[in-house]
C-alpha cells in the first residue's frame, strides 16, 4: 500500500484505515510504502501500531518501507522507532 501524500496525519487516517482493512482481509503481507511522506502525527502512528498488532495476532507479515528521515525522526521522538524497526542513521 503506497501513501499518496506528503502527510500522514489525522486527516488521512480514516481513508487509510479503510484501505488497511481491505489489505488485512486479503491475508497477504501488509507493506506500507511511506515514500514521499515527510509528516506523520500521533493518530497516524496509532493506526500503524494497531495494524502491526493485528498483523502479529494473525501471523501476517507487516513492514514499513521507504521511510523518510523526517518520519524516522518523529518515530524516534515518540519512542516508536524500535517497534517498527526503523532507525535514523
Amino acid at each position: 500500500m503506497r501513501m499518496n501524500s506528503e502527510k500522514f496525519t489525522i486527516y488521512e487516517v480514516e481513508e487509510i484505515y479503510k484501505e488497511l482493512l481491505s489489505a488485512l482481509k486479503s491475508g497477504e503481507a501488509v507493506d506500507i510504502n511511506l515514500d514521499g511522506v515527510v509528516k506523520i502525527d500521533i493518530p497516524a502512528i496509532q493506526l500503524l501500531v494497531s495494524t502491526l498488532k493485528t498483523c502479529e495476532s494473525e501471523s501476517t507479515p507487516f513492514s514499513l518501507s521507504n521511510v523518510s528521515d523526517e518520519v524516522k525522526e518523529t518515530l524516534k521522538r515518540t519512542g516508536f522507532d524500535t517497534l517498527f524497526g526503523v532507525t535514523n542513521e
